[in-house]
């Protein structure tokens, strides 16, 4: 199956037991399609127990390029055995505290790799709205000790921005305490992604009538407007607006947001595209993932560099004695 895999990266186990039982007429158990396609990941990307051993080579690699990075890894005192690493890159840093809307989005996903896993990550939005990563961390579950861990690592630089920090998350596994620990003697605020707060809501009161106003009150800009929508649904059903009273509407409702960070968005939606962004990586050795994802922010920040350059550039000419500009964009 290695070149077929070389020629179908996206290929998953059940893909591997499609194949052999469309070119062999043999039918393979799970388990072994499964085993087939971490031995041809371990041929193409390298072995996943070597990846954990360079680890610490490679923490020394980034904090050589620059002292201020971030690259702390953690192992078990008695078994020296992996717990947790953590990275972020001074440019990340710097660009947040210097030009990043202070919205910081807290996310997880697991990793596909021999060793599973998961990867927790901070990220924001650039002026421009597009995703600006801070940092990752990579541990074995997505818990209330580790998010405590890994914002307690950051919590400094993301104290430096000059403005009130604002939080957005979907609340799960430890998220409202890792922040409330870390950050309890700043001014700082957490929004709930209404995405996953209406997941919740429509369990007990379904409906596209519903639906429509719910998201209608929640992306209301002014407070007179989320009245109106809540009154309607109310008419629509009277119990269900008391289902949203158990949450502040400061953290849920666009019209109730603290107006310093200029942030919108009601969900967490960037999250979800840093996820997919590193969609690949998430079945690489440790060491391999690392690596490939400082190459990702080698690319979105030169790309970024570039856009900056021609859009910003103003050129003068003259023409029969007149002046004009010509702005070049994209």
């Amino acid at each position: 199956m290695l070149e077929s895999f070389k020629a179908h990266p996206n290929y998953k186990p059940r893909d591997f037991m499609t194949e052999v039982k469309k070119n062999h007429k043999v039918e393979i158990s799970y388990y072994t399609a499964w085993h087939a396609y971490h031995l041809c990941n371990e041929k193409i990307l390298g072995s996943y127990e070597e990846g954990y051993s360079l680890l610490p080579a490679l923490c020394d690699q980034i904090l050589k390029e620059n002292t201020t990075n971030i690259a702390k890894l953690t192992t078990d005192p008695l078994t020296k055995k992996f717990k947790s690493l953590c990275v972020a890159y001074r440019v990340s840093l710097d660009g947040f505290v210097k030009s990043a809307i202070p919205i910081l989005g807290l996310d997880g996903c697991h990793l596909s790799g021999k060793y599973g896993g998961t990867l927790l990550a901070i990220t924001c939005l650039d002026g421009n709205n597009g995703i600006f990563p801070i940092s990752i961390y990579l541990c074995e579950s997505e818990c209330k000790e580790e998010w405590i861990n890994f914002l307690s690592i950051l919590v400094e630089e993301l104290k430096a921005h000059p403005k009130a920090l604002n939080f957005i998350s979907d609340r799960q596994k430890g998220l409202i305490e890792g922040v409330s620990v870390n950050f309890s003697d700043v001014n700082h605020f957490h929004r709930y992604c209404f995405k996953h707060l209406y997941k919740n809501f429509k369990k007990l009161h379904p409906g596209k009538n519903l639906e429509f106003m719910t998201w209608r009150a929640a992306r209301s800009f002014s407070e007179v407007g989320h009245k109106i929508w809540m009154d309607r649904l109310k008419e629509a059903k009277e119990s269900a607006p008391a289902w949203f009273d158990r949450e502040p509407v400061e953290t849920w409702a666009r019209a109730y947001f603290d107006r310093s960070s200029k942030y919108e968005h009601v969900t967490s939606n960037f999250c979800e595209a840093f996820n997919s962004w590193i969609l690949d990586l998430r079945r690489m050795p440790v060491c391999k993932l690392v690596q490939k994802f400082h190459l990702l922010m080698m690319r979105i920040f030169y790309d970024r560099e570039q856009v900056g350059k021609k859009t910003s550039f103003m050129k003068i000419k003259v023409t029969h004695g007149m002046c004009y500009f010509d702005l070049l964009f994209l």
